[in-house]
């Protein structure tokens, strides 16, 4: 399924695009890369990202946080991650391929997600860095539909989690992140 950032563009929610003159796909499955997969293409770069420690298989399965997009006219449809979705899988990059800057970006710009689908998310999450990243940037924003979702009814493990060095921590959420980003 395509999903994380590419999803979040193609649904126009990112806030900016990397400049390349390659178009990069990013594929979110819970079984193994495709062998096509390998093969060069001249325009475009597949970035594969297991999920098993992110969801179960199951959530794949669910029609209620993936949507179709019509890229081509003359070929079907692309099966994408829901925004929702896509947020969380960009999540599980942070801080080793994107940056918390880069994400709370893309936070700024989720006004109207959907508190049903975070819920089916966050109850089938296994990741507790990206459910904790995830509540402290939408707390951030205290969007609306923010104040329907309570951190208290999800499992956020117990512990202390550096993600970055030389961070501050998040007492609530109990994670480090940039000393310019709090306050």
């Amino acid at each position: 399924m395509v999903g994380g950032i590419t999803a979040i563009n193609l649904l126009g929610m990112g806030q900016y695009l990397g400049v390349s003159n390659k178009a990069t796909i990013h594929l979110y499955s819970s079984g193994k890369a495709p062998t096509w997969l390998n093969k060069p293409l001249p325009d475009v770069a597949f970035v594969w990202h297991g999920t098993k420690r992110l969801w179960s298989p199951e959530l794949s399965q669910n029609e209620k946080i993936a949507t179709q997009h019509k890229w081509r006219e003359d070929l079907p449809s692309l099966r994408l991650s829901a925004v929702e979705k896509a947020y969380l899988e960009v999540l599980m990059d942070v801080p080793e391929k994107t940056d918390f800057e880069h994400v709370d970006v893309i936070m700024q710009g989720l006004t109207n997600l959907s508190p049903r689908k975070i819920a089916i998310l966050l109850n089938d999450c296994k990741n507790i860095k990206v459910k904790r990243l995830f509540f402290w940037f939408a707390e951030r924003q205290n969007y609306p539909w923010f104040k329907k979702v309570s951190h208290d009814d999800y499992d956020l493990g117990s512990g202390k989690r550096c993600l970055i060095k030389g961070g501050k921590l998040v007492h609530k959420y109990q994670i480090t992140a940039p000393e310019h980003m709090h306050g």
